[in-house]
């Protein structure tokens, strides 16, 4: 069945989601942002058949099939309400939601609804990931002993920009952290127990922050950062070997350091530039009638959620508009 695509934002994230919906040969029927001018240089570049000032006007396309949210944090749980309010089936950026409480409120009215809603953690989707989770689950070099997950970046500094700005959403844990927590739990799940500290700015949002994760035989000590242009790696301690991803978010390449010094390069290449996999994965979900994405699946979103609630609270970190 063929869809049609609408994207809510025009901001950097937004512009490689439609040039995968172009290069995928989906269609891009409406992009809508506050500033038309904004929505109409974004439709000229990426073929959208129309350009919106108002997200309302472009939910009111009964022809729009699925909505691309790509605006910042702060803003989605109010978006993802105001889709779902027109039965919309929506694909939303990470961080899903500023908390776990918004999260199950809006995945509770899209199952009222009949739509399929899903996170866009695009890192799940990537076939290098999808064999690194084989390759773990299927015990050939032992369990994980410890996993060291890296992404720490110097980002705008202004306290206006959205990395700062409370209203927004702002903070290295909900940016960038999501992705080494991400890569834990998919491997490892949920942990006993969570220990963090960060750095606070002037506007309370995190910094920078550390994080160590404690299993029952396993440890993980994850840092993310947008003070600093740090490492972006993850390194993958098993019993039997050692693996490396490098850049693990948009990962194309596994390295495996066997124990006699061997070592294997395993190469995934994009088709596109790596969106491609989860819009398909989320196309093929709606083709089978179902209400949830079996690689993203809500309860995945929801501890993801609450381990960053968890994060949230030992650092310090509260934003003014979250639902509490």
């Amino acid at each position: 069945m063929k869809y049609n695509f609408g994207i809510i934002g025009c901001g950097n994230i937004a512009t490689k989601f439609a040039d995968t919906l172009n290069k995928m040969n989906l269609s891009l029927l409406g992009v809508a942002s506050r500033n038309l001018d904004k929505a109409l240089d974004f439709a000229n570049k990426y073929n959208a058949k129309k350009a919106y000032g108002s997200y309302e006007e472009m939910l009111q396309n009964d022809d729009i099939d699925i909505i691309y949210i790509a605006t910042p944090h702060g803003l989605h749980y109010e978006h993802l309400k105001l889709c779902l309010k027109y039965k919309k089936h929506i694909i939303c950026e990470k961080a899903f939601t500023l908390n776990s409480l918004e999260a199950k409120e809006v995945l509770s009215i899209a199952k009222e609804n009949n739509c399929l809603v899903m996170e866009a953690m695009w890192t799940r989707f990537l076939p290098s990931i999808r064999k690194l989770k084989e390759l773990i689950d299927s015990n050939k070099y032992g369990k994980i002993k410890t996993i060291e997950a890296e992404f720490c970046f110097y980002g705008n500094q202004d306290e206006n920009f959205r990395l700062q700005n409370n209203k927004l959403g702002g903070g290295a844990l909900l940016d960038v952290g999501v992705y080494p927590i991400t890569l834990v739990h998919l491997l490892l799940g949920k942990p006993i127990s969570i220990e963090s500290k960060g750095t606070l700015s002037k506007t309370k949002v995190d910094l920078n922050n550390e994080i160590l994760f404690k299993y029952e035989d396993a440890i993980a000590k994850l840092h993310s950062s947008f003070i600093y242009q740090g490492n972006r790696y993850s390194k993958i301690i098993l019993e039997k070997a050692t693996i490396i991803l490098d850049a693990f978010w948009k990962c194309e390449l596994i390295e495996i350091r066997e124990q006699d010094n061997n070592v294997i390069y395993l190469e995934y290449p994009f088709n596109i530039n790596g969106f491609e996999y989860q819009v398909q994965s989320f196309i093929n979900t709606l083709n089978s009638n179902k209400l949830e994405n079996e690689i993203m699946p809500h309860s995945t979103t929801i501890e993801v959620l609450e381990i960053m609630d968890e994060i949230r609270k030992q650092i310090g970190v509260i934003y003014e508009n979250e639902k509490r």
